[in-house]
């Protein structure tokens, strides 16, 4: 298994960020009403279940690396690298799935960065 590295340069911070936001979309019980403005009960099955503690590996990356730390790069050990290609994928996924058919997705970067860095 290849570990995954992360380096404190903005298009990491932004990957991050971005892919966290698509995932807590996909494990919120609520979703936008966008034609009246309100937050209604997702159906059971538009709700992701991650088995894994996502707060505490966010708060690693974003907190314990990106704030606090004060190495430039983190080699992630295989149990994270495999949870943060496992996140890196469900994002992609999510975020691909919730645009088929329709416009554009409007982290169009983030697509491209995971299809360069992380897609095996």
């Amino acid at each position: 298994m290849k570990l995954v590295i992360l380096r404190k340069e903005n298009w990491v911070a932004d990957y991050v960020i971005t892919m966290f936001s698509i995932i807590n979309d996909s494990i919120s019980k609520k979703k936008l009403d966008e034609s009246n403005m309100t937050f209604v009960d997702k159906d059971e099955s538009e709700i992701y279940y991650f088995e894994e503690d996502l707060n505490a590996f966010k708060f690693k990356i974003m907190i314990d690396f990106f704030q606090k730390s004060q190495s430039y790069e983190w080699i992630l050990s295989e149990e994270e690298s495999k949870l943060f290609l496992k996140c890196s994928h469900a994002a992609y996924y999510f975020e691909t799935e919730k645009y088929k058919g329709k416009e554009e997705s409007p982290r169009k970067k983030f697509l491209e960065n995971h299809e360069k860095n992380f897609k095996y």
